[in-house]
């Protein structure tokens, strides 16, 4: 009997210890500001323009333009906006991701004929030398603006809607 109250004595004695060690460790360990830095960078990309007519150079509504991070035909993180009466979209996008050096731009027209017939349009926006302000001095890099002013859009050629 004295030696399985022994031993039962030891478990209890060891575990209790382990277990107040643990729970110092983990308190400790805590980081009293609160903030979670584990590895997510991330950016804020300002995208902003106009969609005009090539011909009339009126601005079009309605044209569906995605925003996205495309890397060796995968594409990640996108975002759709439609063009107001203005022709204006502007994106205000946070990716999760290290600073980039380009984002593809994809204007569609999915109205059909109420607002005009027009061809799609692929755009890379170029983010080299962006100016970067906001950031956090950790991972979040900041928040860039980019103007792409006016883009212009046509109706789409023959071949492309010979087999609708």
């Amino acid at each position: 009997m004295t030696l399985l109250y022994m031993k039962a004595k030891f478990t209890s004695y060891w575990s209790m210890t382990l277990g107040s060690i643990l729970a110092i460790l983990g308190f400790t360990g805590c980081d009293k500001s609160g903030l979670t830095e584990y590895g997510t960078p991330s950016v804020r990309y300002k995208i902003r323009g106009t969609v005009v007519d090539e011909t009339t150079g009126k601005p079009v509504e309605g044209l569906r333009t995605v925003l996205y991070n495309a890397d060796q035909d995968k594409i990640y993180q996108t975002d759709t906006l439609y063009t107001d009466r203005n022709g204006e979209f502007d994106f205000n996008k946070l990716f999760y991701t290290f600073a980039l050096d380009e984002l593809s731009l994809k204007i569609e027209d999915v109205d059909g004929a109420e607002n005009g017939l027009y061809g799609d349009k692929d755009l890379t926006v170029d983010l080299t030398g962006v100016e970067y302000s906001n950031a956090s001095g950790k991972w979040y890099r900041g928040q860039a603006t980019v103007d792409l002013c006016e883009i212009a859009v046509s109706e789409p050629d023959e071949s492309a809607t010979s087999g609708m």
